[in-house]
């Protein structure tokens, strides 16, 4: 999206950009542009914003439907040397998904911060990322266990997913995302992940995969998780298929069983 395309603002000027068309420019400390009615869907995974900044730049806070409403995310910019010297930068978002008004707010230092050229919101395959349904749809148990949204334990918004009664270490929530994906491409899988019931323990964010060639199982990630705080899993997963792909799946496992454990903010992307 062009970052000249904004229904209202504040504070800002557009001026003509080196890389053609017109940039949102003269950006000091609280003010924002707003666009109406964007389209979330399922939920997206980040926010990335062509950027510039003669000086030492500031933050995009990414909020929604109104100038304090829901922060999202916040993406830091750093100084590129010059106002028309452009880079990309991209930060995480969670908890959004549907349509929403998004306010991007500037802070930062005394005098101008950076320009914006453009930006995008970068979708996330994944159904129900953040379990702000309220329920528990697009996600199955692998094997044993049963799943339920809670409000006990939550990364962002007000739900996470409590995945309990496993008896194997490989059980825990799965989903089937193979309509979505395509071979040869590269996915970033990440997720947030919280013990219930224990300490400490290993935990693994795992590719399910069923081709004509049978079925792999690929680790994407490996962490400790604890039940004092949020631990993130976050790694690349290439896709390289031989024949049909009947199934992929990204799930969550390597806990002992009987271990309790919350997800939250789950993105392949």
């Amino acid at each position: 999206m062009e970052a000249e395309s904004y229904n209202t603002q504040s504070g800002i000027q557009t001026e003509s950009s080196s890389e053609g068309g017109q940039d949102v420019a003269f950006i000091e400390n609280g003010d924002y542009v707003v666009y109406n009615n964007i389209d979330f869907g399922s939920g997206a995974a980040s926010f990335q914003a062509r950027v510039a900044s003669a000086t030492n730049g500031g933050s995009i806070e990414v909020r929604l439907d109104s100038i304090t409403g829901t922060l999202v995310g916040t993406c830091a910019v750093a100084g590129t040397g010059g106002w028309q010297t452009w880079t990309n930068k991209t930060c995480n978002i969670s908890g959004v998904s549907g349509i929403h008004n998004v306010y991007l707010k500037f802070t930062g230092g005394s005098g101008y911060l950076f320009n914006i050229n453009w930006f995008q919101f970068i979708n996330n395959l994944i159904t129900n990322p953040g379990l702000e349904t309220g329920n528990t749809t697009g996600w199955a148990v692998n094997g044993a266990g049963s799943l339920a949204v809670s409000t006990t334990q939550k990364h962002s918004g007000a739900y996470s997913l409590l995945s309990t009664g496993r008896t194997a270490t490989w059980n825990g929530p799965i989903q089937n995302i193979t309509s979505k994906v395509q071979s040869g491409n590269t996915y970033t899988c990440s997720g947030w992940v919280r013990l219930d019931n224990a300490a400490s323990d290993s935990i693994i964010m795992t590719i399910k995969k069923v081709d004509s060639s049978g079925t792999s199982y690929t680790n994407v990630a490996t962490g400790t998780g604890s039940n004092s705080s949020w631990a993130q899993l976050s790694g690349n997963y290439t896709l390289n298929v031989t024949g049909t792909l009947t199934e992929l799946g990204i799930y969550f496992e390597g806990l002992n069983s009987g271990t309790n454990f919350y997800i939250d903010d789950v993105s392949v992307q």
